[in-house]
């Protein structure tokens, strides 16, 4: 039931970013002025927050793969538009972030908790609540540890600053 339900989610993201696209497409055919820098990190800054909103549920299910997949298919996507309008390399380049968020997000596991794979208990991600960091599940008697404290703040700042990185390497 579970798979079949994220497939279903991920069948609705990919249809999404599709519609996406092709309202872009034809916003280009119908006027020339649109720009294409704006939508392209407009698009890789919104999926990316999606990513990170469904960062627990990420690691719960194990579904870096699928994060993995749908970001390529936005690459693919953002590279089609930018064959098809004659668009420039930089609104290529921000559409990659949800892709390096996913192999940050992945490092940082592989940094912070080794046997992932085989660990019985999930890492837990603190989210930003009213100045104070809590829990997505907010379970009574958790007691999170330093670990979880500093993974989650990396996963959330440690994002930026990567991505920061890779656009002063590349601009």
């Amino acid at each position: 039931m579970k798979n079949e339900i994220n497939k279903l989610e991920f069948t609705i993201y990919t249809v999404v970013i599709f519609f996406i696209y092709l309202l872009a497409l034809l916003s280009f055919y119908k006027s020339s002025f649109f720009n294409f820098n704006k939508f392209s990190c407009c698009i890789g800054v919104g999926l990316s927050i999606v990513f990170y909103v469904n960062s627990q549920q990420i690691i719960n299910q194990n579904q870096f793969k699928q994060f993995f997949i749908l970001s390529s298919l936005l690459i693919l996507f953002s590279a089609v538009l930018a064959i098809l309008t004659n668009g420039n390399l930089l609104g290529f380049i921000l559409t990659i972030y949800p892709l390096l968020y996913i192999i940050y997000f992945r490092v940082l596991i592989f940094l912070f908790y080794k046997d992932f794979p085989k660990y019985y208990k999930r890492p837990t991600i603190l989210f930003a609540s009213k100045s104070k960091w809590t829990t997505e599940n907010n379970e009574c008697g958790d007691v999170l540890s330093k670990n979880e404290i500093m993974f989650s703040n990396l996963l959330f700042f440690g994002s930026f600053a990567f991505a920061a990185v890779i656009a002063f390497i590349l601009i």
